[in-house]
């Protein structure tokens, strides 16, 4: 049977701008659907509150509680740790949830909390819940089963997270281009957090560790210690993957690194302060580089 979406969100009107606060509205939904995380095996709602009540109380050494007992809305200290908490340990709690053994849900469950994400306006997306089946090599008696958990990540608009941001991180998947995932992980991160200088810096690095690997894989001559953004585009641009009209647009990410990135090289006084919109540009225009630069590749 198709969901059916009810009258008030057929015509609910999108906002201009997605929020970054986690509203009441959301949690309240997230809580009652818990039961997506456990639908597969033995696992209950019960079970995943107690692992991850154990989770966090291990990450924070105790959880956050309503000012006063009559301010309790459940029974249930960490549904109320989550209803009671800032953005922050918000978006912990479900990436949290993700986690725990009790969690038999992976991909399903990310596309449900994403859903809930856009139909509550919320500037966030998980990335998908990933598993790799990595080839037995000489002396194991089995392969072994690799795992990428959902990480949040902000958002300026579902268009761009679906055209750009889900497919870098497709192609980023391949273990061959592993450090240039975990880079571009850490400046989702960072930009959640508001460390946007090093939100823009970590997407650079990303970028570059991502040439590298092409320039590894394809054999071209590289220095791996000192070629930063240009040198490794004008190889790519050496190699005829592109045009050389295309060097100024794939030099840009460097660029914005180097002015006002937490990178050295912007001077003891930058002239502008680096703000959330700065960190979501630069991680979007690393992440459709990536796109083009793969695709291009590909075709050479």
């Amino acid at each position: 049977m198709a969901k059916h979406r009810l009258f008030s969100k057929r015509n609910q009107q999108r906002p201009n701008n997605l929020s970054v606060e986690i509203t009441d509205t959301f949690k309240s939904r997230l809580i009652n659907g818990l039961d997506v995380f456990v639908q597969g095996g033995n696992s209950t709602v019960d079970g995943l509150l107690q692992e991850l009540t154990e989770f966090l109380i291990k990450e924070y050494g105790s959880l956050n509680a309503p000012a006063y007992e009559a301010a309790r809305m459940t029974d249930v200290p960490v549904i109320d740790h989550f209803l009671c908490s800032r953005k922050e340990q918000s978006l912990d709690f479900i990436e949290a949830l993700f986690l725990q053994w009790s969690c038999t849900e992976g991909q399903s469950a990310v596309e449900y909390v994403n859903n809930l994400f856009d139909e509550c306006f919320l500037a966030y997306r998980l990335t998908d819940y990933i598993q790799t089946v990595i080839p037995k090599i000489t002396g194991q008696r089995h392969a072994t089963m690799e795992t990428e958990y959902p990480t949040i990540i902000p958002i300026s608009d579902e268009v761009t997270f679906t055209q750009s941001i889900k497919p870098a991180l497709a192609i980023l998947s391949d273990h061959n281009y592993s450090m240039a995932n975990s880079e571009l992980l850490d400046a989702f991160s960072n930009c959640k957090t508001g460390h946007y200088d090093e939100s823009i810096t970590k997407s650079c690095s990303a970028y570059e560790s991502f040439i590298k690997s092409i320039c590894s894989l394809k054999g071209l001559s590289f220095d791996p210690q000192r070629d930063t953004c240009s040198r490794l585009v004008k190889h790519l641009i050496d190699a005829g993957y592109l045009p050389s009209w295309y060097t100024p647009c794939l030099e840009s990410v460097g660029t914005i690194r180097n002015r006002i990135g937490s990178a050295h090289g912007r001077g003891p006084a930058p002239t502008e302060v680096p703000r959330r919109y700065h960190a979501e540009h630069m991680f979007n225009l690393v992440c459709s580089h990536i796109q083009l630069i793969y695709e291009a590749q590909n075709e050479a």
